[in-house]
């Protein structure tokens, strides 16, 4: 155990050497390996070191580093197919994804076309079936009033075959236009029609034995009822 402690020490200080003297920032692997103290410590050091100005020697090997990775990297025949179909691929991937959404957007506006083509349709329709239901209830009111025209003709010529003299209303005297009427005529009389419980007029009906009704002999009613009692004892 003493051994490997040891390991982990020694292995952390050249972690922190190592961390400390390059000019980049700390990676993870050596956050895996440092503790917390260690590893506070390493990033106040760098805070530090990028508040300070670069040294020239900094400078030289941060440009050292960029010309390296701008330096052309030779690649042979392989490499150079490999990296043209890799190319290539991610070309053709993006290409199909352009389509697709081309086509998408083809297909959304050729519905709303559709859709727009088949309400007008529609709304065609529905103007044509209104305009011929409007034709034929004037066909219908024409015919009507055709036909009402045509019966009254034949009445009036039956009327005259048949003599029958129509009565015509006597012209009131201008006197008489105004003056109220307290009477009326029989003919004038439309509660028969109305309703045929008038044919056949109601009797106030009484007790029986008892009441009389107004407007007639006393004696004859009380005769009547007496004969009435006398027919119901005898029954």
């Amino acid at each position: 155990l003493n051994h490997c402690s040891c390991l982990r020490t020694a292995r952390r200080g050249s972690c922190a050497m190592a961390a400390s003297s390059s000019a980049g920032p700390i990676s993870a692997d050596f956050e895996n390996e440092m503790d917390e103290e260690e590893l506070a410590a390493l990033r106040q050091r760098e805070h530090r070191r990028k508040a300070e100005p670069m040294s020239l020697q900094e400078k030289l090997a941060q440009q050292q580093q960029e010309r390296e990775r701008d330096k052309p990297v030779f690649m042979n025949k392989k490499e150079r197919d490999e990296s043209r179909a890799a190319v290539e691929a991610e070309e053709k991937e993006l290409q199909s994804l352009m389509d697709e959404a081309e086509r998408e957007q083809r297909q959304a506006y050729m519905q709303k076309v559709r859709d727009a083509l088949r309400e007008q349709r529609e709304q065609e329709r529905m103007s044509r079936t209104a305009q011929a239901t409007r034709a034929v209830e004037k066909k219908e009111e024409a015919k009507t009033k055709e036909e009402i025209a045509r019966e009254k003709e034949l009445q009036q010529i039956k009327n005259a075959y048949l003599g029958v003299k129509k009565e015509k209303k006597k012209a009131a005297k201008i006197s008489e236009k105004f003056r109220f009427a307290f009477d009326w005529g029989a003919e004038e009389d439309t509660s028969a029609d109305l309703n045929p419980l008038y044919d056949k007029k109601h009797e106030a009906l009484l007790l029986f034995g008892r009441g009389l009704r107004a407007g007639i002999d006393r004696r004859e009613q009380l005769s009547r009822r007496d004969e009435a009692l006398t027919q119901r004892h005898r029954s």
